[in-house]
């Protein structure tokens, strides 16, 4: 039986040896930097071509470049961290400070709203009042039975009196007339005219009480019931 031969590097019958591991394309980076290493020996993996003393380019391995990429950004963000902190605490005081000035100006715009809607209401209701007057003083030149209706309503508010006195103004004496059965009822009644009272003041007096049947009387309980004050 004949022994194999195995080819010897250099023959024309020689067959090229496949690319060692460290030469394959996979571990090549293009993008790193390109170093020099200097063959000082030849060993069995790498091919006989290569003699000491050669220059081989050898690329070296991205990954450690990126591991210190990633640590340097973890230090640069731990030296921010302090800074973006500081900056939202000083972001957060600005912002309440900022909410309380809102809150206090809207405040005030409620409180100056209500006391302008206090005032005109109560400018309002004294200006009716002056109105209702000049209204009144013409209704009893025209309906003199204006009067007597006051002093009806003056005599039924008494309720359980038997017996009334009317005291009237002397402007209103004439409106009134004589006091009778349509006015006063029931209830014996006598008319005076009163020289201290002025205007459109009627009073009603009896044993247990008396009332003030005026149009100022009534005026006035329509301001009280609407909340404004006197005249000034």
């Amino acid at each position: 039986m004949n022994e194999p031969t195995f080819p010897v590097w250099g023959t024309r019958r020689s067959i090229a040896p496949s690319p060692a591991a460290w030469m394959s394309p996979g571990n090549q980076n293009d993008a790193a930097p390109t170093s020099v290493r200097v063959v000082r020996s030849t060993s069995s993996i790498m091919p006989r071509s290569l003699t000491p003393g050669t220059m081989i380019a050898v690329r070296p391995s991205a990954r450690p470049s990126t591991i210190e990429e990633a640590i340097a950004e973890v230090e640069i963000a731990q030296l921010r961290a302090p800074a973006l902190e500081a900056m939202s605490l000083e972001l957060a005081a600005r912002t309440a400070e900022l909410r309380e000035v809102i809150d206090n100006a809207a405040e005030a715009v409620r409180e100056a709203r209500r006391q302008a809607l206090e005032s005109s209401e109560e400018s309002l209701v004294l200006l009716a009042a002056a109105i209702a007057r000049r209204i009144v003083g013409r209704e009893l030149t025209a309906d003199p039975s204006l009067v007597r209706a006051w002093v009806r309503e003056g005599i039924a508010s008494l309720g359980s009196e038997d017996r009334v006195e009317v005291r009237v103004a002397p402007d209103l004496a004439e409106h009134i007339g004589t006091i009778d059965c349509e006015i006063a009822g029931r209830v014996d009644s006598d008319l005076v005219v009163d020289p201290t009272l002025e205007g459109t003041q009627i009073t009603i007096v009896g044993r247990y009480g008396h009332v003030d049947a005026s149009f100022e009387a009534r005026f006035s309980a329509v301001k009280a019931a609407l909340g404004a004050g006197e005249e000034k």
